[in-house]
């Protein structure tokens, strides 16, 4: 039986998904439920903590995330085929160097597993599209995120699977997580609903976006199980 590692940055996230882990088992796999906190550091040393505990198959991470794209909306819900750490930057020691690149080791995106992606953008669930995410270490009020869209988005930019993009999202863990999970050779998948759109700041009712929202992508975190559990 496949154990996988599921990680949020909310206790809300967690207790919805406990309700659907029974037996310390969802969807014919074993779970390892744990809360990361909030940030890249507190996200790394969680997710190291419970690779190394676990020796999981996977791991998943949950969680919200605000648009830096006018496409996506309030509730849509992003699937993370890469992420990038916006703070990166060792320009001024190495001319030539991008933003959120470490030339020492030659990486700069971070990858979810390509067949964990694929798992979870075919789950059916409506408003799933092929996120890449831009991570750092402060909330973003609306003027904060204006800055960010015209000051740093275009230093992120990145080719994914053969297009040129810059992020859709902005949140503050996920190249961390899978940063962690890459250096341990474990296949990880983000996954962040959209909780404020590009004009705007959080939902007002974020607990009741919240409610929304884990209900919606705890279908696609179940999918992704299903399809471990089938071995595929």
């Amino acid at each position: 039986m496949p154990a996988v590692v599921v990680l949020g940055a909310l206790p809300q996230e967690l207790a919805a998904f406990s309700s659907r882990i029974v037996a310390g088992r969802w969807a014919g796999v074993r779970i390892h439920a744990a809360l990361t906190g909030i940030g890249k550091p507190a996200a790394a040393a969680t997710t190291q903590r419970l690779i190394t505990l676990h020796r999981p198959d996977a791991v998943i991470f949950t969680g919200v995330a605000g648009s830096l794209d006018p496409q996506r909306g309030i509730g849509d819900i992003g699937i993370g085929v890469a992420a990038i750490d916006a703070e990166l930057d060792l320009r001024p020691l190495r001319p030539g160097c991008r933003l959120g690149e470490d030339p020492f080791v030659g990486r700069r995106v971070l990858r979810s597993d390509p067949a964990l992606v694929t798992a979870a953008l075919a789950s059916g669930v409506p408003g799933l599209f092929p996120a890449y995410i831009a991570s750092g270490s402060a909330f973003l009020d609306s003027p904060g995120k204006a800055r960010f869209r015209r000051e740093v988005l275009p230093e992120l930019e990145a080719e994914i699977d053969g297009a040129m993009r810059r992020p859709d999202l902005i949140e503050m863990e996920g190249s961390a997580v899978l940063q962690t999970a890459a250096a341990n050779a474990v296949p990880a998948l983000a996954i962040r609903a959209v909780s404020d759109g590009v004009e705007g700041d959080a939902v007002a009712d974020f607990e009741g976006f919240l409610h929304s929202a884990i209900g919606r992508y705890a279908q696609v975190v179940e999918a992704v199980l299903g399809r471990l559990e089938a071995g595929g």
